[in-house]
């Protein structure tokens, strides 16, 4: 009797270890390059949240983090933190609105497995609620800083981590340029047949790219007039209805590279992009929708960028 007991509850452990193991979402994949070893981080989608998955330490849970290029910093849900961490004043813009509050800030690192990804990362503290209550962190740009890594929407993440030269990664890309930011934010110029130079922040955490400029060309920059009203997410988990317009090229300037019929938000820009303080003026985003499009090389730490089209060939 004992024995049969036993073994139900061998069995039984057996059986929910190996489904338990199989329940978990999928995790980095690594492989051993030249000098060090690129890393891929698969995104997960649900609920129109694309994101992956990190864990505060080797023994905790994987928790979702969105990854921000158009958010200056990393935030972590306030459970994670307690009273004795101290507050620090942030001022967070986004579409449609602002938010200046003193939140609490911790330094942690973010693990897969056993494996540090991100080493001495500092969070601020958010409430995320309504539409972004399955989240629990967002890594901005300062998370970032250092590393070395490409685009490839939506499906995934790359970073290399190695002592040598990149030169085996940039050679995938037949032009890298100097990459320029605003704020802190990363920036490409483009054009849309209006004679105007854009500053475009790239932006992964918006879904739809937005431009707001002075004057346009009717019949030649816009493919049709309204489009739709658009759900937009915010960081305070409330969504806004925006109307989009359908642009007929919007081409970059240094890499020639062009993307016809995107869909835009027509409004939404925060005023401080408006570069009254900074002499530099952003006219609009480039969001997932326009990512979805290139494979994009970011080595942050040289300030460079380099794009190709999606299959991997040159951009159109």
């Amino acid at each position: 009797m004992y024995q049969k007991v036993a073994l139900r509850f061998f069995l039984s452990f057996t059986l929910s270890f190996f489904l338990g193991c199989s329940l978990l979402p999928s995790q980095a994949r690594i492989t051993s390059v030249s000098g060090g070893m690129e890393i891929l981080l698969p995104f997960h989608v649900e609920n129109d949240l694309r994101y992956v998955y990190l864990s505060l330490s080797d023994r905790e849970k994987p928790l979702r983090f969105l990854l921000d290029t158009g958010s200056r910093y990393s935030l972590l849900d306030e459970r994670f933190f307690t009273q004795n961490h101290l507050k620090k004043k942030l001022n967070l813009v986004f579409t449609g609105g602002r938010d200046h509050s003193y939140r609490r800030t911790r330094t942690a690192s973010l693990f897969d497995k056993s494996r540090i990804l991100f080493r001495d990362l500092t969070f601020y503290s958010n409430s995320f609620s309504g539409n972004l209550a399955s989240i629990d962190g967002i890594l901005g740009v300062d998370a970032l800083w250092n590393k070395t890594f490409i685009l490839e929407y939506p499906d995934q993440i790359r970073f290399l981590e190695t002592n040598s030269s990149t030169a085996e990664w940039k050679r995938q890309f037949s032009r890298i340029e100097p990459l320029l930011f605003f704020s802190g934010l990363p920036v490409l110029q483009a054009e849309i047949g209006t004679g105007e130079i854009l500053n475009l922040i790239l932006d992964s955490g918006a879904e739809i790219s937005l431009l707001e400029i002075r004057q346009t060309v009717p019949g030649k920059v816009w493919k049709s007039f309204w489009n739709r009203d658009a759900k937009v997410l915010n960081i305070l988990g409330q969504i806004q209805e925006i109307k989009t317009l359908t642009v007929d090229r919007l081409c970059l300037l240094r890499a020639s590279d062009c993307v016809d019929n995107l869909e835009i938000l027509s409004s939404g820009l925060p005023v401080e992009f408006a570069g009254t303080s900074t002499g530099v003026r952003i006219q609009g985003i480039l969001g997932v929708n326009w990512l979805n499009e290139h494979r994009i090389l970011l080595d942050m730490k040289r300030s460079l960028i380099g794009i190709v089209g999606k299959d991997g060939g040159e951009p159109k």
